[in-house]
């Protein structure tokens, strides 16, 4: 079993260098770890990933925690909200409008079973 990280540490490391814009190899090289140690430790303190929040009109419960998109200047990004496509029912031809790519049948339709 490997050494116990101290990942406050890493995290105050790895901060500065992906801010920075090096690749995670040059990182390795820099603090004298592997690759996959650098890819690992950025994945698991979740420093390359803009946080999400699907709560309307509140402060975002994730943007604190992102320490990369804080040190980089960019904004939150809310979540994306469902996409409505107007359609033609596959088994009745009324239209009616899907609230995700994937819906072919109007409601009624869908109830039914075949």
């Amino acid at each position: 079993m490997g050494a116990k990280v101290d990942w406050d540490a890493a995290r105050a490391e790895l901060v500065p260098l992906l801010v920075a814009g090096l690749a995670y190899a040059e990182i390795a090289r820099r603090l004298g770890l592997t690759y996959s140690a650098v890819n690992f430790r950025v994945g698991f303190l979740g420093l390359t990933h803009l946080r999400q929040c699907g709560r309307k009109g509140r402060v975002p419960n994730h943007v604190a925690s992102n320490l990369i998109t804080d040190a980089l200047g960019t904004e939150y990004e809310p979540k994306v909200k469902k996409e409505r496509i107007k359609r033609s029912c596959s088994r009745c031809r009324a239209p009616f409008v899907a609230e995700s790519r994937f819906l072919f049948r109007c409601a009624p339709c869908r109830r039914v079973a075949e």
